[in-house]
């Protein structure tokens, strides 16, 4: 007789021992095929006898599902009778039932009090339990040191996953003290049995260097003992290595063997990296749509950097269709996790209303959490919020703040604007030096603004000695990266042989290279070149044309050249009308030429209907900027009362200001003032002064009187001689009193 048919005739006569073998074999398969149904009525039938094994056995079956319809509250039953009995296997397994509410509704304290005993008497796995209870506060008050306690005893006896999770709390410092050398014991020893996360971070360790010294030929060794049991993230890991070559020779295609294995066992990182070689064009043919791939299938296990990236495949159009809503949520998921990059992406697209309504209090809190974690992008546009007092209160040393900490890090844009607001002073003290030095620094990472600010800076001699060479190489720098003002001052150096030789032909064709890409000083230099005919044949009509360009964009002085050329039908026929539309737009925006002739029209009725008052109110503005015309004209009108009672004090006031600035206009009438005691104490001699200086510009009223006071000795010794040059001076501009003088002196004579 066979021993199965030996175990089989005890087994029929009722020996609980027997029946529970015979089940154990028809359900090992011991004899031929597995037979579950046979195992389990032969091991139930034992158990009815009250065999401990047996008993367990019939319940683990039938929590199974194995050899019968799979029922909780009948395993929950027999694992009852068995821990009754005594069996801490039979505890264990009721307390487990309690902890995963299968049977019945969870119950963790009733959990807690049937696994407590079972750890007590020493099993590892209970006191593995009791530890997550302990550490995560399940059916007992959470009590850290009480959790790692328990820990340390499974671990002591050689428990792998215990001696993992030792190390962890070692390593992380979660119920004990951080200790990067125990952390390393506790890992090498679950290590050394063979438990797959043991190797991994003995690898890890091994790799960064934790508790021994750095070797990446070791740390690979450890991860491809992990890696061999399956461990996914060890895959992961070694794909890293391969990638980058630590360790080994840079091998691209065997780290996408392993990453795909890892990506396959559902490791997020290793479908990212994955997603980052396909966009990339590592080992591959650059290929979005797979890329788009791997980041959806890394983002939708909820990886916040995949997320963030596929929100950046939308926003651009790579790999699918650009749409900006859609890329708004993506970094939403990834910036709800706290992803930094994510919370500055979603804050641009509220800041520029891409996607989503323009809210700048929603983009200055993204770009805040952002800044706070010490994202050098979201540290400059928050600086830059708060400079415009966009969404924050405006607050200039707030914004210089956040400046600082980007630049610090070697942000561009934050080094630039440091440099910005140090040249001005806004939200710290004036300091061109400061200036200069942040400029730099973003200069020489090739920030096209910084280089043409620094050109700026030699151009003007501000924070550095003025050196204007220095200034052509970095206007030539930035304009070759693309900065359009640079192109313009580029052509301006050559234009006035600054630095550079001058050289009007190039100007030209720098001019118009930035005039063409829009920029409006360009455009109004290109006008001006047209117009004086400097390195170009003279054309009004080319001129006009450029001017309206950079009017329409509104530069005052563009304005003012266009209403200039209709005044005087330079390039198109002459138009009042149309010179005063242009005037005004220039004259509104404070430019002082443009006021004045905005008043004399007014004061002319050329264009728009005569109306002293508003005549008065554009001399007056452009006067109060030092205009010599605006304080000569206003002066007129308070001499002569136009449009105001006549004031000859302010009259004189307002010429002095006019003849000071060698206006000759202002000279004579000062000179007239001073000679009839007109707004001022009569002062001969102060007449003569002013007659005189006006006469050297060439006025004929003033070198006709001038002739006059030396002629008759009035505020000078009398000189014949000089009388006679000066009548002669404004006799040959035709001025008939003068000629008249000339002609009575030559009689006596």
């Amino acid at each position: 007789m066979s021993d199965f048919e030996e175990i089989k005739a005890l087994a029929e006569k009722g020996d609980p021992e027997a029946q529970r073998t015979l089940g154990w074999i028809y359900l090992n398969g011991d004899i031929g095929e597995v037979d579950e149904k046979e195992a389990f009525k032969w091991i139930m039938l034992a158990a009815e006898q009250g065999d401990d094994d047996a008993l367990i056995g019939v319940g683990w079956l039938y929590f199974s599902g194995i050899g019968t319809d799979q029922n909780y509250q009948e395993a929950f039953k027999w694992f009852r009778l068995s821990a009754e009995r005594g069996d801490i296997r039979g505890q264990f397994n009721v307390g487990l039932m309690y902890l995963d509410g299968k049977a019945f509704e969870k119950d963790e304290k009733e959990a807690f009090k049937w696994i407590m005993p079972v750890a007590e008497q020493g099993d590892a796995d209970a006191q593995l339990i009791i530890w997550d209870m302990y550490m995560n506060g399940i059916g007992v008050e959470k009590d850290t040191e009480t959790g790692v306690k328990w820990l340390r005893l499974a671990a002591v006896q050689g428990d792998e996953v215990a001696q993992y999770n030792l190390g962890w709390s070692y390593d992380t410092g979660f119920g004990v003290p951080q200790d990067d050398d125990e952390a390393f014991k506790w890992y090498m020893l679950s290590a050394e049995q063979g438990y797959s996360w043991g190797q991994y971070n003995i690898g890890w360790m091994y790799l960064n260097g934790q508790s021994v010294p750095k070797n990446e030929t070791e740390a690979l060794r450890w991860f491809k003992l992990s890696a061999e049991q399956g461990n996914e993230d060890a895959f992961y890991n070694l794909g890293q290595m391969y990638s980058e070559g630590m360790g080994v020779p840079q091998d691209h295609e065997e780290a996408v063997r392993l990453y795909t294995i890892a990506a396959e066992g559902g490791n997020s990182w290793a479908k990212y990296n994955l997603g980052h070689m396909h966009f990339n064009g590592i080992h591959f043919k650059e290929d979005y749509t797979k890329a788009y791939e791997w980041y959806s299938a890394a983002a939708e296990d909820g990886l916040a950097d995949a997320q963030n990236n596929i929100g950046w495949m939308y926003e651009i159009g790579a790999g699918v269709e650009q749409d900006h809503e859609e890329a708004a949520k993506w970094y939403r998921l990834a910036a709800e996790q706290g992803e930094a990059i994510a919370q500055f992406n979603l804050g641009v697209q509220y800041e520029k209303g891409l996607g989503v309504p323009q809210d700048h209090e929603e983009a200055a809190r993204l770009y805040r959490l952002a800044a706070e974690q010490g994202y050098a992008e979201a540290q400059s546009n928050l600086g830059f919020l708060y400079s415009g007092g966009k969404g924050v209160p405006q607050d200039h040393e707030e914004a210089a703040r956040w400046y600082l900490l980007a630049a610090e890090q070697g942000d561009v844009k934050g080094q630039y604007n440091l440099g910005c607001i140090f040249e001005d002073g806004i939200g710290v003290e004036q300091d061109h030096a400061e200036a200069v030095k942040w400029y730099r620094m973003a200069a020489e990472q090739g920030d096209e603004d910084a280089q043409y600010s620094i050109g700026w800076m030699y151009e003007s001699g501000l924070g550095v000695k003025e050196d204007h060479a220095e200034a052509v190489k970095w206007y030539r720098m930035a304009a070759e990266n693309g900065n359009i003002e640079a192109v313009n001052d580029l052509g301006r150096m050559y234009l006035d042989g600054k630095g550079v030789k001058q050289n009007h032909a190039e100007a030209l064709r720098l001019f118009r290279s930035a005039a063409e890409e829009g920029d409006m000083w360009a455009q109004y230099n290109l006008g001006n070149m047209y117009e004086s005919g400097s390195g170009v044949k003279q054309d009004y009509a080319e001129a006009l044309k450029w001017y309206r360009l950079t009017a329409e964009q509104g530069n005052p002085l563009g304005q003012y050249n266009v209403g200039i050329m209709y005044q005087n039908g330079r390039g198109v026929k002459e138009n009042d009308a149309e010179a005063f539309k242009w005037f005004k737009l220039s004259a509104e925006q404070g430019d002082a030429d443009a006021q004045y002739n905005l008043g004399t029209m007014y004061l002319n009725g050329q264009g728009v209907k005569k109306d002293y008052a508003e005549a008065m109110k554009w001399f007056r503005l452009s006067a109060e900027q030092g205009n010599a015309w605006g304080q000569y004209n206003l002066g007129n009108m308070y001499e002569n009362g136009f449009g105001v009672n006549a004031n000859g004090p302010e009259a004189a006031r307002l010429y002095l200001l006019a003849a000071e600035q060698g206006h000759a206009w202002g000279q004579y009438n000062l000179g007239a003032m001073y000679l009839n005691g007109m707004g001022v104490r009569q002062n001969l001699s102060e007449s003569f002064k002013w007659f005189k200086l006006s006469a050297e510009q060439g006025d004929a009223d003033a070198q006709c009187n001038l002739g006059v006071m030396y002629e008759k000795g009035i505020g000078t010794p009398a000189n014949l001689a000089e009388a006679v040059k000066w009548y002669r001076r404004s006799a040959e501009q035709g001025h008939a009193k003068a000629q008249q003088h000339i002609a009575r002196m030559k009689q006596k004579m």
